[in-house]
């Protein structure tokens, strides 16, 4: 009676499939996942599969001899462990920290700095990477720490008057920050030669800080 052994069980992995047999004609391969289409099944002797989802398949292996068939049938098992540092990169503020946890059981971890715990605090910027292994499976994922801090308090001049055909320079701090004017100017200087109430604000993903000033003119 023919046989079949297959090698690889976690999800995503190319399962490699092969017949325990000889003197046949011909075989079909139909591996129980309906979801991969016209993959599904195959006419090769010793196949390749790519499972759809983890779970139990129902894989069954038609051989065609010189007047009859055989047909085996096993169950395989296709496994995974499902996790994610999360969205990268990610932003610590100031001297904030965070803490990457796996929240999954039976495996073991492998952290970039070499620590083996579920999880880890960082709280200095670089690219963390953690490997998650069983018995049936290897996954990994990174995450990139980038650190910052919020804009200070700051000023962009007393209140002042200026005279006519005269201009005024206003600057707001300096860094990696978003500048948003009453104007609708989005630069980290403006120019002006105006009276009125000006108004920005500097940000980033850490805060916000703001400062008005009032230009009269003579």
């Amino acid at each position: 009676k023919p046989d079949f052994i297959y090698r690889h069980t976690c999800l995503k992995d190319v399962i490699e499939f092969h017949i325990q047999t000889s003197n046949y004609e011909s075989v079909v391969w139909k591996f129980g996942d309906t979801l991969s289409g016209l993959n599904n099944i195959s006419y090769e002797n010793n196949p390749i599969h790519i499972f759809s989802n983890p779970g139990n398949y129902d894989v069954e292996l038609i051989v065609y001899y010189s007047g009859y068939t055989e047909t085996v049938k096993k169950t395989v098992a296709i496994h995974n462990i499902d996790f994610t540092l999360g969205q990268s990169p990610q932003i610590l503020c100031g001297d904030t920290s965070i803490t990457l946890n796996i929240n999954v059981q039976d495996c073991n971890f492998l952290w970039q700095d070499g620590s083996n715990s579920s999880s880890i605090v960082v709280s200095e910027a670089g690219v963390y990477w953690v490997e998650v292994s069983n018995q049936f499976c290897t996954k990994s994922d990174e995450i990139e720490i980038i650190t910052s801090v919020s804009p200070t308090d700051f000023s962009i001049g007393m209140d002042t008057i200026i005279c006519d055909d005269v201009t005024l320079l206003l600057t707001a701090p300096e860094g990696d920050f978003k500048y948003t004017w009453n104007d609708g100017s989005y630069t980290q200087q403006i120019l002006l030669d105006e009276a009125g109430m000006f108004f920005v604000s500097v940000s980033n993903l850490c805060g916000s800080k703001s400062d008005t000033i009032i230009v009269n003119e003579e």
